[in-house]
């Protein structure tokens, strides 16, 4: 198993545990953002493990941001990386993201490589924890691995959880955009 993430102190916390269970575990720390660093992660597990079985793509990046308020390069910053009120931008990315997993599941569906987008609904991490925004039925980070654990060995086309943030979110977007804009304003406005 080779994880990567920007924090190297939590990234080798992480590692020692995996390896304590008996599981061979790489580290990098590395940052999304930078291209070279993503094809050097790359370069790095296929070199130690032979080839990439499962490649889990979390990254992500939304701060509390008023779609008056942000700017252009704000809005490039968060699309180079990845709708919901206060968080245009980065809903915009995740879209994009599930278009272009969408697009690469059928194209490379003929090489035998399988893509599952992952959608979790609000996962209790220090990054949503810091912002003032609701967060209907927020999950711990642990309920969050066994979800991503599960939709991986299932291997849908799609994984979505938790439940009810599923309903919700799939509730609003069956309501006419007058009644479903009307509810994401009071959902802002908290």
């Amino acid at each position: 198993m080779v994880i990567t993430a920007r924090r190297a102190p939590e990234l080798a916390a992480l590692a020692k545990d995996i390896r304590a269970t008996g599981s061979a575990c790489t580290d990098i720390a590395a940052d999304a953002l930078d291209p070279q660093a993503a094809a050097d992660v790359v370069a790095c597990a296929v070199a130690e493990y032979g080839r990439i079985d499962v490649a889990l793509l979390n990254a992500g990046q939304g701060p509390d941001m008023a779609m008056d308020d942000v700017s252009v390069t704000d809005v490039s910053r968060i699309m180079a990386l990845n709708y919901i009120p206060r968080q245009g931008p980065y809903s915009a990315a995740k879209a994009a993201a599930r278009t272009l997993i969408d697009a690469a599941r059928v194209e490379l569906a003929p090489k035998g490589i399988r893509f599952t987008s992952i959608h979790p609904g609000f996962v209790a991490t220090d990054r949503v924890n810091a912002d003032n925004l609701p967060k209907p039925f927020q999950v711990s980070t642990e309920r969050a691995a066994r979800c991503v654990i599960r939709a991986l060995e299932r291997e849908p086309a799609q994984a979505y959880f938790p439940w009810a943030t599923t309903a919700l979110v799939r509730t609003l977007s069956a309501l006419p955009a007058s009644v479903s804009s009307v509810v994401l304003r009071s959902l802002a406005s908290r």
